[in-house]
């Protein structure tokens, strides 16, 4: 969970992600990306009055996707007027006012975060120096971007506000999503297999994984079952909203429910005869304690599920790669992880850039902490069983329909009063991306000396048992699979196909 407070050290009149306090004070505003963390104020009245009310002219930014997310939704539709989209990877001059003296400009630029749809890093340039803002993201090590270049060499970064959710040695390296996803849709296509099968993905938030459905629905040609709250969220998105359905029929479902879901059985209610449930649990916290790793897939005993190691956020070597290859003067970590510490986090981050051999500039390199982690809360929602830990929030607040165009210009043609009152009311109701009735809960004993199925993907894998036994069918591991993963020296790490190269990270 983010604790960026909002505003940067420069360009102190820009607000990112917060909109409460004293951020209350600026006049230029940014949204990274639709989680709870990155969103507090956003829907209060004193945020709204902010954007209505001031004498200058204030505007939200945010990606295209974002707006639209925030538009289809009642609790944060009244704030479309001031919201100006950015394109991605499209640099813009923006105004920045100054109710007290002249305003300014800096050149913005956006670029895909790879976190959840529509989420975004900001860079800007301006007198005050090149800043980036990563908000929440996953940047693989191999990916580049041109404008995080000048000509032939780096561009010279004065300041990275750093994403460091995994920034802890247990997660050194975390198998690419497009690993995972192969993963999930071998495993899927064998099951559905036996015509009994049902397979039900169990998310750790209920807002960031629709990459996974768009990749199930093209390979599969199956859409995946959802509530009618994420069908409204997604009428924008082509990609999305075509992959994901309301009917129940379908035979991939990742509907929810905050009430306990029995055993073999859907959070949506839905059921046939001799229906046997097959349960993938989509997580990175509940890897961080195996000691050995075959595929990214793997069946919990314990639980007799199956886990899929599948992260929204960067792993500690992409991290490093990202720092090493921008080589910023000055880094703030926006978060420090679960079980580690501020110096741990400082540590590492410093330690790879000597290893790589920039231990000459290391001296010059300003590393500042704004705040430690704290354990987001989370609620049992599937049983009575614990639930995984990732650090984006769930949303558990339906949406409501989309405004049309008539509700709009209604909403438009309120009197101060009749708006004021609207948005007091919309301020009282639970946060959209965030969580409500929620209890702290512990991890349950994730023995991590489980035995893990071996098990790969054939074509010519046998029909699943139609009996409808819940109990999981065995999977068995693709000899040919070009990754694996094991503990080496208390830290996970990839044992990649003999023609890949394997670079050591950190030196004994």
């Amino acid at each position: 969970m983010s604790k960026f407070g909002g505003t940067m050290n420069e360009y102190s009149k820009i607000s990112i992600d917060k909109f409460n306090g004293k951020n209350l004070d600026s006049t230029t505003y940014f949204l990274s990306h639709c989680h709870s963390d990155h969103m507090e104020g956003l829907k209060t009245n004193d945020f709204f009055q902010r954007l209505r009310k001031s004498s200058i002219d204030i505007h939200l930014y945010t990606s295209k996707i974002t707006r639209d997310i925030l538009s289809n939704d009642d609790r944060y539709s009244h704030l479309e007027p001031f919201i100006d989209v950015l394109e991605i990877e499209a640099p813009k001059i923006i105004k920045i006012p100054n109710e007290n003296g002249p305003s300014s400009e800096v050149t913005v630029t956006l670029l895909a975060a790879g976190h959840c749809p529509g989420s975004v890093m900001f860079l800007f340039e301006g007198d005050e120096g090149t800043v980036l803002y990563t908000g929440d993201f996953r940047w693989p090590s191999k990916k580049q971007s041109r404008y995080l270049k000048s000509g032939d060499d780096v561009k010279k970064i004065d300041s990275l506000y750093l994403d460091t959710t995994f920034c802890v040695p247990s997660f050194l390296r975390i198998p690419e999503r497009e690993t995972s996803c192969a993963s999930l849709i071998k495993f899927t296509k064998q099951k559905l297999l036996s015509r009994n099968n049902v397979v039900r993905l169990v998310l750790p938030a209920q807002y960031g994984y629709e990459h996974l459905f768009v990749e199930l629905y093209n390979a599969l040609k199956q859409k995946i079952h959802v509530d009618s709250s994420k069908i409204s969220q997604f009428l924008d998105i082509d990609s999305i909203s075509e992959a994901i359905t309301e009917d129940p029929c379908t035979r991939i479902h990742a509907c929810y429910s905050k009430l306990n879901c029995r055993d073999n059985s859907l959070p949506c209610g839905y059921s046939t005869r001799n229906m046997n449930v097959v349960i993938i649990k989509v997580s990175a916290m509940w890897f961080a304690e195996l000691k050995t790793l075959n595929d990214p897939l793997v069946l919990d005993e314990k639980e007799k599920i199956y886990r899929l190691f599948y992260s929204t956020h960067s792993s500690l070597e992409e991290v490093c790669d990202f720092v090493s290859d921008l080589s910023p003067h000055k880094i703030y970590p926006n978060v420090v992880p679960i079980g580690s510490s501020e110096k741990q986090v400082l540590d590492l981050l410093d330690k790879y850039r000597k290893d790589v051999g920039k231990e000459e500039k290391s001296t010059s390199h300003e590393i500042i902490t704004l705040g430690s982690f704290s354990r987001a809360q989370n609620y049992e929602a599937e049983s009575s069983q614990s639930t995984d830990l990732l650090f984006d929030m769930d949303l558990c607040s339906p949406i409501k329909d989309r405004l049309t165009k008539s509700r709009k210009i209604e909403r438009n043609n309120l009197t101060d009063s009749e708006t004021e009152n609207e948005v007091a009311k919309s301020s009282q109701s639970p946060d959209l991306f965030d969580l409500t009735d929620s209890t702290t809960t512990k991890r349950g004993n994730d023995s991590s000396d489980s035995t893990l199925d071996e098990f790969t993907l054939d074509s010519k894998t046998k029909r699943g048992n139609d009996s409808g036994d819940s109990t999981p069918d065995e999977f068995t591991p693709d000899k040919k699979s070009s990754s694996q993963f094991k503990f080496v020296n208390g830290k996970l790490d990839l044992i990649a196909d003999h023609n890949v190269k394997r670079r050591k990270l950190f030196s004994n």
